[in-house]
């Protein structure tokens, strides 16, 4: 709601939406008083009314573009922290073994070599904490400005991706062919109209994105969406049916 209420391009969309009911408030009015109710008054009046409607309905995609811009964002962030508290937790444990392996060594109970081995770890472990809560901030500056309304107009759309499919005896597969480097996108979920009631995700941008169904449980044609997840925070909707 506050993403929605601060986003700019909301704002610009319920401009239009203003105008285009003034627009046809105006063409009622200068009809009525300077040329009468002759016979384009009321077809001037609806093309007025479905700018309207078209206002309307693009304030509603733009609502629903920030909607899941922030969802998304939020869950990537929460998802970042999850992963970050799982890093410091490992780092932890190993700073804790490095100490005691320093202490062995102290004590002549254990080799220079162990004690550079447990020091090394730590350093791996420490490094791999830092990287993921560097990253853990970059979902969070990137949640801050969608919520604040300071993001930009979207670089991808729909237009950008299709899915493809191969199937063999046994199984078909479907994947994400898109123009754009597959590496700038994070994952890709599969949902289907009737198939299947669960939704199926891919993280590996190497395979295309590529899953794998029982040819004989689907149903032809194979209709349903891809949600596209990119890393600079996108999301894209991507809809196809395929024979």
């Amino acid at each position: 709601t506050v993403a929605q209420e601060r986003s700019y391009e909301v704002k610009s969309a319920q401009a239009m939406v203003n105008a285009s009911y003034d627009s046809r408030n105006s063409t009622r009015w200068s009809i009525l008083s300077f040329n009468g109710i002759g016979f384009g008054y009321l077809a001037n009046v609806r093309a007025e009314g479905s700018k309207i409607n078209q206002s309307i309905l693009r304030k509603e995609a733009v609502v629903d573009t920030v909607y899941n811009n922030t969802y998304t964002r939020e869950n990537m962030f929460r998802n970042s922290v999850d992963f970050f508290l799982s890093e410091k937790d490992i780092a932890d444990k190993t700073k804790a073994y490095m100490k005691t392996s320093i202490e062995d060594f102290k004590a002549g109970n254990i080799a220079v070599s162990d004690l550079i081995e447990a020091e090394l770890y730590y350093l791996k472990d420490y490094r791999e904490m830092i990287t993921a809560h560097y990253n853990a901030l970059t979902r969070l500056d990137d949640l801050e400005r969608v919520v604040l309304g300071n993001v930009k107009n979207s670089i991808y759309t729909k237009e950008d991706f299709s899915i493809t499919n191969s199937s063999s005896r046994k199984n078909t597969f479907l994947s994400l062919k898109t123009e754009i480097d597959i590496f700038e996108i994070e994952s890709v979920t599969y949902s289907f109209a009737e198939n299947f009631k669960r939704d199926i995700k891919s993280f590996s941008a190497k395979s295309n994105f590529t899953i794998k169904l029982k040819t004989k449980f689907l149903t032809k044609p194979l209709s349903g969406s891809a949600l596209i997840i990119l890393k600079n925070g996108e999301v894209v909707k991507k809809k196809f049916k395929l024979n």
